[in-house]
């Protein structure tokens, strides 16, 4: 495939997006946000879905990106107020983003899943994995990307919406377009490694 993906500026996180809101309006949120990556043919399919387990919701799935890069999605929901039985207000309780590229490895995750992470100065659980696919040189990708152990504190005033992260992946992209390996190529649902996205196992929610 050959890409004509739009090369905007670096979205700066906003620290208000993350209140309840209704379970309708986040759907449409994110419905807006996946439709803006693929209009500029960053995102090209995904198979993101909304699963409802009582007394929960749940976000998980994967998109596909330029580059072969994926976005692997999992998050929960808990439920802050059923004003309507079919329409609930949610909150995100927990998530991991991880983007990494087919057949290379991790780039990097957000979570605030890995308690054993914490560590002295983390004031709480949302942190960044960062992972090196490139040499010191920038000349290739190596075969893997290997966890260089730079874990960065976000904060709870600082974790990124999901929107976000594809913007930071659409951004590294662009960063490192000469030396991807198949920067016109999308990654594609019919190659499995899930080895790669080490997505921790979901912890309980406490609602």
């Amino acid at each position: 495939m050959n890409p004509s993906i739009s090369h905007p500026g670096s979205h700066p996180f906003d620290n208000n997006r993350h209140g309840a809101n209704f379970y309708s309006s986040y759907i449409e949120i994110h419905e807006t946000v996946m439709q803006q990556f693929r209009d500029n043919s960053f995102v090209s399919s995904d198979t993101l879905k909304f699963i409802s387990l009582s007394p929960a919701y749940y976000l998980e799935g994967k998109i596909y990106c330029a580059g072969q890069i994926v976005v692997t999605v999992d998050k929960g929901f808990g439920i802050e107020s059923l004003v309507s039985y079919d329409d609930p207000m949610i909150k995100t309780r927990w998530y991991s983003y991880n983007v990494s590229m087919q057949g290379i490895g991790n780039i990097f995750r957000y979570d605030n899943q890995d308690k054993d992470y914490l560590r002295p100065g983390h004031q709480d659980d949302h942190h960044k994995h960062t992972f090196t696919c490139l040499k010191s040189d920038f000349s290739i990708i190596q075969s893997t990307c290997e966890d260089i152990d730079s874990l960065i504190w976000i904060g709870f005033q600082n974790w990124p919406t999901l929107g976000d992260v594809i913007q930071e992946a659409h951004d590294w992209y662009w960063e490192n377009y000469s030396y991807l390996p198949n920067p016109l190529e999308y990654a594609s649902s019919e190659y499995s490694d899930d080895s790669l996205d080490m997505i921790n196992a979901p912890p309980s929610l406490e609602l």
